[in-house]
């Protein structure tokens, strides 16, 4: 709620003028939209009681030309290309800057679509499908984040209460989803996507 509430109060001193609504959880913002098409829907990925990837595509089938900008605290270009592929206008992580925020607002307010280049090299990289349709589970993330921080198998098992043959099993499944074939290859993509 207080970042709910906070993102309304600064895009109102930034966009002045614009009548803003709220929601606190999917079922809310779907009846929202579905009663009134806004100028745009600034939708959370973790958006309670319901999947944020879902919304979006039930938002859409209400409002085909709606404008949605999808706000997460996951960096990975895998979530923002998942979102647009869905359709999604625009996404943009919670650690953005608000300069950024009101930037990718703007724009998708004006037409635009609000990517990170990073978002869309990788959907370049890998057309409609590969690992941009996949997307790092909570766990998957919390690996490859342990092994970019240089720790072993065995730490990372330890840490996470699992065992080497789980942890290992996360390590493989995050090499494929992001197509990386060592420990080395994932540890430059943690350095290259800056997701240490």
């Amino acid at each position: 709620m207080v970042v709910r509430r906070g993102l309304r109060h600064t895009l109102a001193g930034e966009l002045r003028g614009m009548v803003f609504g709220e929601a606190r959880n999917g079922d809310e913002a779907l009846r929202a939209v579905a009663q009134r098409a806004w100028d745009i829907v600034i939708l959370d990925i973790g958006v309670p009681g319901r999947d944020g990837f879902t919304i979006l595509q039930e938002v859409l089938r209400h409002r085909p030309d709606g404008k949605v900008l999808m706000l997460s605290v996951h960096a990975e270009a895998a979530y923002a290309a998942r979102a647009m592929r869905l359709g999604a206008r625009g996404y943009i992580s919670k650690s953005a800057s608000l300069a950024q925020l009101v930037k990718a607002v703007r724009t998708v307010l004006g037409g635009e679509k609000y990517f990170s280049k990073l978002a869309a090299a990788v959907s370049r990289r890998n057309g409609d499908g590969g690992a941009a349709d996949k997307p790092l589970s909570v766990r998957e993330r919390q690996v490859l984040l342990a092994m970019g921080a240089g720790k072993s198998v065995g730490e990372i098992a330890g840490e996470l209460g699992l065992n080497i043959r789980t942890v290992s099993t996360y390590k493989r499944r995050t090499l494929n989803k992001l197509q990386l074939d060592s420990t080395a290859s994932l540890i430059r993509y943690i350095i290259d996507h800056d997701l240490s």
